[in-house]
């Protein structure tokens, strides 16, 4: 018998039980081993919350930070593209939208057409945006994102219905949450067939956040109002200049060289929303901004144009012809001086040292004449 078995001979029961207990542990839990029981509707509420957590509060009460907060209002994003007639021109002699193609450029990528699968459109008039007023045969706003242009006509265009209203919108809904400040560029394709160019005339494009303003009130960027027959509208966002590839056409189109009368090019107008404190703030640190307004004034600038401190040296008066002479013939306090008029006091004048005077005249007694006569008439008195 070894030494183990004479260790463990007098055991036997103690290992049996012991190995019963261990075999009764549950495995060591690796990822994706792990099921949870009674999680009914629990994705659905953590999705739920993450969304919430995305579109953030509007309201915050009580809100104590400890250490530094950056707040950001120009990084505000959009989900949601639309192109209406703002004000019911049309180059035209009806309403419809009659475009090819809608081009949305980030990190170098057309992000519309990379995300079409997930989309949804509908053509509507602005005045009713719930009620999708259809398209013609073949020609649905969806074809706006599948990056097809074909130079037959109507072949993947988009055609809002006939009898469209003066108000005629179409709406992209779920693009990607992005960052405005992210877009590179967003570029129209505008149908080329024949007249229709010109029904692009009177539109423009808008952007919105469709999970903060279901109702579509508050734009967030927009282009101007289309007024002449362009082959491609090209809007330019901040992160143009972010742009690696070429600008050709299958791209981000150009607006030189061959493409000099076919692309129209201008900046997007992004609308900025500032943070609003309703209540008191106390800063115990430094306060570093750019601007400070206080009602309707720019306290910065009003500082800016105030005239700096005076110093030694730094002050130069204009005009001063003759100053220096009229200051030398003025008084001196603090040396001798000889007036060559008669000189006017209002109150009294204390005399330390003498005070020499060819007279002294004091309520209208001469009083140099007055001591004259007395003295001489002491002197005869005395003589006498």
């Amino acid at each position: 018998m070894t030494s183990l078995d004479t260790l463990t001979a007098g055991h036997t029961e103690d290992l049996a039980t012991n190995t019963a207990a261990i075999l009764t542990k549950q495995d060591l839990i690796q990822d994706d081993y792990l099921t949870i029981s009674k999680t009914l509707n629990l994705q659905s509420s953590l999705d739920t919350l993450q969304t919430n957590i995305d579109l953030k509060q509007d309201t915050i009460s009580n809100f104590e930070i400890d250490g530094s907060v950056n707040l950001d209002t120009n990084g505000i994003s959009f989900d949601t593209l639309v192109i209406r007639r703002v004000n019911g021109i049309t180059g035209y002699s009806d309403n419809i939208i009659h475009l090819t193609e809608i081009h949305i450029w980030v990190d170098d990528k057309n992000m519309l057409f990379e995300s079409s699968s997930s989309l949804t459109s509908s053509i509507v008039s602005w005045s009713d945006k719930e009620v999708d007023i259809g398209y013609q045969t073949d020609s649905p706003p969806s074809n706006l994102y599948d990056n097809i242009r074909s130079l037959s006509p109507n072949i993947s265009d988009v055609l809002s219905p006939v009898g469209s209203p003066s108000d005629v919108a179409i709406i992209i809904k779920n693009i990607p949450l992005t960052k405005i400040n992210n877009i590179q560029a967003i570029q129209i394709f505008n149908s080329t067939h024949i007249n229709y160019g010109n029904r692009a005339i009177g539109l423009t494009v808008e952007l919105y956040n469709s999970k903060n303003d279901p109702n579509l009130n508050t734009i967030l960027a927009y282009s101007s109002e289309f007024i002449d027959n362009w082959a491609v509208y090209r809007i330019d966002f901040p992160s143009i200049d972010t742009y690696s590839l070429v600008f050709t056409g299958s791209l981000i189109v150009p607006n030189t060289g061959l493409y000099v009368n076919l692309v129209y090019l201008e900046d997007a107008t992004i609308n900025l929303f500032p943070f609003n404190i309703l209540g008191n703030v106390d800063v115990v640190g430094d306060l570093t901004a750019e601007n400070l307004i206080v009602g309707s004034t720019n306290v910065i600038t009003e500082l800016n144009t105030k005239q700096d401190i005076i110093t030694d040296g730094s002050l130069t008066i204009a005009r001063t012809d003759g100053l220096q002479s009229l200051l030398d013939s003025t008084a001196k306090l603090a040396t001798a001086n000889t007036f060559t008029a008669n000189q006017s006091i209002t109150g009294d004048v204390d005399v330390v040292g003498d005070l020499t005077a060819s007279s002294a005249i004091v309520n209208g007694v001469n009083i140099n004449t007055s001591l004259t006569d007395i003295l001489s008439r002491l002197t005869a008195l005395e003589n006498a």
